[in-house]
Formats: structure tokens, C-alpha cells, sequence
């Protein structure tokens, strides 16, 4: 079965079979767990790329009883004697796991300060996971960069992960908190080196200060694919944390 999205001003038909659809989001240090099962039930995401997620066994199972998969999950910071990370989840009998790695990121003066505080080093990472729907495979990568730091360490864990991604062929999204508040011009030359095509253009922000009489408002997540047909991105609104969740929608099918 066909079926057309109006995205002005092109229209787009996909094969109903062969599409899915993307979150990712910044939970803000697990402060949004409670709202995840409200947000599930109202866009129903195929695929789940979680930011700043606790990932202590209990936190994970909670997303899991919504009836997701935990393809797998990376620590990336100590706070209030917990453990943050990214993890990813899948909810969908079209897709299925194959594996999951992680890819080390150089570190910032956040990594260094949790190596100091807490006696022992939480490398920041980001998971790459390979999943197939069909007979395709697809690469997913949950990217989380340091925040607290200037775009140069950014640059290096970007080239550090997208140079993984050139030893690979298959179809890719990559999505997360890039924390890229500035020069994104850069940043638009740097995903383009390497044959990557974002699918947040119509979104001018995703990051709102919590801080009082302070509402400022920065774009900081991105979704970025190659080798697949982009559908439609759109923006969550409310305040379930300091980000806004993102969903694109995507098909396999050219």
C-alpha cells in the first residue's frame, strides 16, 4: 500500500512496509522519565535514541515495559552519585537487532572533572548499532557530545565518529545531542565531507534554558542520514525537559 505525506513543498510516497520512525531525546538527567510513556503513546516511535538516560538496570526496565527493546546503552557521566548515558531502544517486528558497538570520543573538562571527582574514568561514548528491517541493514548511531566545552572538542569526537562511519556502506541516520550551539556553518561542512544530509533544516531549536528570566534557545540536536529517504522531521513540543524530543520519519524504499 501507498501512502503520500505532505511535506511542502514536495510530496513524498513511501512503501508502508519499508518506513519507520526516529526519536531522539535529551532527557535532561532522567528528568523526564515520567513523561516518556505519554510521548510513546502519542507518536509511537519505532526506534528510541535516549540522551542523559539513567542507565542503572531498574531506570532502563521502565522504557522496556512500554514494550521496547534495549538494543544496548553506553555510560557517559557520574551525577548525583548516578550514572547517566545514551541508550537506544527498537518497537517494531520489521526491525530487529544485530549488534551494537561504542565508539570512544575524545575527552572534555567534563570527563576529566568525573575522572577526578569520582575516581574513575567514564569515557564518553556513542553507540552504533546495526539493525535490519527487511532484508536491509541499517546503521543507527546515538551521539551525545560534551557539553561545557568549545566547538574544537566537538570537531574531534564528530571526525572521530563519522570516520567510522566511512568504513561502512550501509544506510545511515545519525541523531542526538550534538551540542553545536555556534558556527554551525562548520559544523554544516563537516557532515557534508562526509555524504551526510540533515533532516532538521525546518527546526530552528531544540535546547531551552531552565535557568530564570533567562528563556534562551540554541538548536543542539540534530538528525542526520545518508542512503535512506527522508519523510518528515518535526519538533515535540512541551516541556518534558531543557530539550524538545525530535521524530523523523524514514523509508528504505528510493
Amino acid at each position: 500500500m501507498w501512502i503520500t505525506y505532505d511535506c511542502s513543498p514536495l510530496l513524498i510516497r513511501y512503501n508502508r512496509d519499508m518506513n519507520f520512525a526516529v526519536m531522539t531525546f535529551n532527557m535532561d538527567f532522567n528528568k523526564a522519565i515520567k513523561r516518556i510513556g505519554g510521548l510513546v503513546e502519542e507518536h509511537h516511535p519505532d526506534i528510541m535514541c535516549l540522551q542523559e538516560i539513567n542507565t542503572s538496570r531498574e531506570n532502563l526496565a521502565e522504557i522496556e515495559e512500554l514494550g521496547y527493546e534495549l538494543c544496548d546503552y553506553a555510560n557517559s557521566r557520574v551525577k548525583w552519585d548516578n550514572i547517566f548515558g545514551v541508550a537506544t531502544f527498537i518497537k517494531n517486528p520489521k526491525i530487529k537487532h544485530v549488534e551494537t558497538d561504542s565508539i570512544n570520543l575524545p575527552s572534555g573538562i567534563v570527563e576529566v572533572v568525573d575522572f577526578l571527582l569520582n575516581g574513575g574514568r567514564r569515557q564518553r561514548t556513542v553507540l552504533s548499532s546495526l539493525l535490519t528491517i527487511g532484508n536491509t541493514q541499517l546503521r543507527l548511531i546515538n551521539i551525545h557530545l560534551s557539553p561545557y566545552t568549545t566547538n574544537h572538542l566537538r570537531d574531534k569526537q564528530i571526525h572521530e565518529t563519522f570516520d567510522h562511519l566511512q568504513l561502512r556502506n550501509e544506510p545511515t541516520i545519525v541523531l542526538g545531542d550534538f551540542n553545536y550551539p555556534y558556527h554551525r556553518s562548520k559544523f554544516e561542512r563537516i557532515f557534508k565531507e562526509y555524504n551526510l544530509t540533515e533532516a532538521t533544516t525546518n527546526i530552528r531549536s531544540t535546547f531551552q534554558s531552565t535557568i530564570p528570566f533567562l528563556p534562551f534557545k540554541f538548536k543542539l540536536d540534530y538528525v542526520l542520514f545518508k542512503g535512506v529517504q527522508h519523510v518528515i522531521t518535526e519538533r515535540i513540543e512541551g516541556r518534558y525537559s531543557d530539550h524538545m524530543p525530535l521524530i523523523s520519519k524514514f523509508s528504505l524504499e528510493s
